[in-house]
């Protein structure tokens, strides 16, 4: 009997772990505005579907904020070819290639043939 409450509790405080890191803590996708200031470039891509990425690059992340009103921050990864950024699982990964992008979530493309736009996009100066 005590040793069924122990593996319950123990399940229990595992549950509680796995949920702060996954709503709160250690892998946070959602975005902690930083400063435009620190901002290395901002472009606006128009994606297939009539979806749209805003992406703010700063030095080694990227802040989209998506058509859906999901904002994700994202860390430079390393990649063959064109620029890739990712989050801690490599569940949510964003490519960036010449005037193009795409979002990738679990394996499955969910912003895809995404093209620089001429609406509202910053350059380094303006920003």
């Amino acid at each position: 009997m005590k040793r069924n409450i122990i593996i319950a509790i123990v399940v229990v405080l595992f549950l509680i772990i796995w949920a702060c890191r996954e709503w709160g803590g250690g892998r946070k996708l959602v975005v902690e505005r930083e400063s435009l200031e620190n901002a290395v470039n901002s472009v606006n891509y128009d994606c297939d579907g009539g979806k749209q990425i805003h992406a703010i690059y700063f030095d080694g992340k990227v802040e989209l904020n998506l058509s859906d009103k999901r904002n994700l921050l994202l860390m430079q990864a390393v990649s063959a070819s064109g620029t890739r950024y990712t989050n801690g699982d490599q569940s949510v990964t964003f490519w960036s290639k010449r005037n193009g992008a795409w979002l990738e979530e679990k394996d499955k493309t969910t912003f895809d043939n995404c093209v620089e736009g001429k609406s509202e996009a910053k350059t380094e100066k303006e920003i």
